[in-house]
């Protein structure tokens, strides 16, 4: 690197005497202390023996200014949106409600202070429904039924015959359901769920 120096600084050196010595002007260049490699190429070189003028001194070669960099803007940031949701499917709608239960219309009468028939059967689950009749003239007579465990599940209202009433019960479960009269509490039934 140093000897590459050293040529292009003696062709620089050799130009500029060349131009002083033909157009009649000066050199210019500040004179500076040659360096061995650049005395000994003085002394081997003619041109450069003959000529008493002092050397130009050269800057060193530098590299060319960096480019200025140009700031690029920013560019705006911009919010990105959540990914849209997927339609998604309704659930399916529920299974449409069991069909009620089958319905059963079971009849008793009351005459003569007595209920008929006095025995009477259901399906388990199946919605009963009692059709009462007081065949019964001027005599006042109801119905009340009663669970296994003796609660009152439904009953008409007395009614004076001849005349009719109905009580729905709704599905019974399997057992043994009591019915009578209230204003004849002898008047006596039953209804087995089996």
């Amino acid at each position: 690197m140093r000897t590459l120096a050293g040529i292009i600084a003696l062709l620089a050196a050799a130009m500029t005497i060349a131009c002083a010595s033909g157009s009649g002007a000066k050199s210019t260049a500040t004179p500076r202390a040659a360096s061995p490699t650049k005395a000994a190429t003085a002394a081997a070189s003619p041109t450069s023996a003959a000529s008493a003028s002092p050397q130009p001194t050269l800057a060193p070669p530098t590299a060319p200014p960096a480019a200025a960099s140009t700031p690029v803007p920013a560019q705006p940031t911009r919010a990105v949106p959540p990914p849209a949701a997927r339609p998604t499917q309704p659930p399916p709608p529920p299974p449409p409600p069991p069909p009620p239960p089958p319905g059963v219309t079971l009849d008793i009468s009351a005459d003569n202070l007595q209920f008929a028939p006095t025995t009477l059967s259901a399906a388990a689950g199946t919605t009963v429904t009692i059709a009462f009749n007081n065949a019964e003239q001027g005599v006042p007579h109801n119905i009340d039924v009663f669970s296994p465990s003796g609660a009152s599940i439904g009953k008409t209202d007395v009614i004076t015959g001849p005349a009719r009433a109905t009580v729905s019960l709704g599905a019974l479960a399997t057992g043994t359901y009591p019915f009578k009269c209230d204003v004849h509490p002898f008047m006596r039934g039953t209804i087995a769920v089996r």
